[in-house]
Order: C-alpha cells, then structure tokens, then sequence
C-alpha cells in the first residue's frame, strides 16, 4: 500500500513539475510574460466557481476542483494579457505563434500547433483557455 502511495506521488510530482517546467521555459523568455503571470496570479480569487458541485465530494476532490479552476483563471487572465485570446475568446493565432517561436518551437511545428489548437472550446472562457494552453503543452513536449 505504501509502495502504491509512494508512486501515486511520484507520478503526481513528475506532472507538476513537467507543468512547472514548461511554465518556467515561458518565464525566461520574456520579463513580460513574469509580469503577466504575477498579476493574474494577484489578481485571481482561487475559490470553486463550478456551478454544479455533487454533494459527497471529500474535501480533497473539493480542493483538487479549487487547483483546476485557479490554474483555468490563471491562464486566461495570461492569454487575455499576452493577446493569446481576443476580447471575446477567440485565439489570436499571430499573438500564439509568437510565443510558440519565443519559446523554442519550430515555425511548421507551431503552424500545425495552431491548426490543432484552434478549434478547442471549454464550458467557458476559462476552460476554454486551459483547452488551449494543454493542447499547446502537449503539442510543444511532442
């Protein structure tokens, strides 16, 4: 059982850290885009905004849903700022490919990236920008 949790943690750090370390590559590329990410992060209120929340959920899930919603507003507010996404939630794929090359990726691999990426929706503008983020995240490690 120990052997299990251990794992489970294991696997549990490695994606995070896989996540943080693609968020740090993007820090380093620009001042601009730590900003960004100071502000929204500021700027955010982490508190469960899901309309629907079934009864019964422990209150690990309940925060596990808290993580999920910050990191969605977190990266709307960046893409919102970075001009990633428009006013009205669409992607603005000259602003993506921007940060797509700033941030290593090849010029065709971030033409078909975008091709990819563009037609992700979420629930809402929040989802939405995650969708997006993710499909770029996994893009960008492929």
């Amino acid at each position: 059982m120990k052997l299990i949790l251990l794992l489970c943690v294991v696997l549990a750090a490695g994606g995070i850290n896989a996540y943080v370390a693609q968020i740090t590559k993007m820090l380093k590329v620009t001042q601009t885009m730590n900003n960004y990410i100071t502000e929204c992060i500021e700027e955010g209120e982490f508190e469960l905004t899901t309309e629907v929340v079934a009864e019964g959920l422990s209150d690990e899930d309940k925060k596990d849903l808290v993580e999920k919603e910050g990191m969605e507003q977190v990266t709307r507010c960046f893409f919102h700022k970075a001009g990633i996404l428009e006013p009205d939630g669409k992607l603005n794929r000259d602003a993506a490919k921007t940060i797509l090359l700033l941030i290593g990726v090849e010029e065709k691999a971030a033409d078909e990236l975008l091709k990819k990426c563009t037609s992700i929706t979420g629930f809402d503008a929040k989802a939405t920008a995650y969708a997006i983020f993710k499909c770029f995240d996994d893009g960008v490690k492929n």
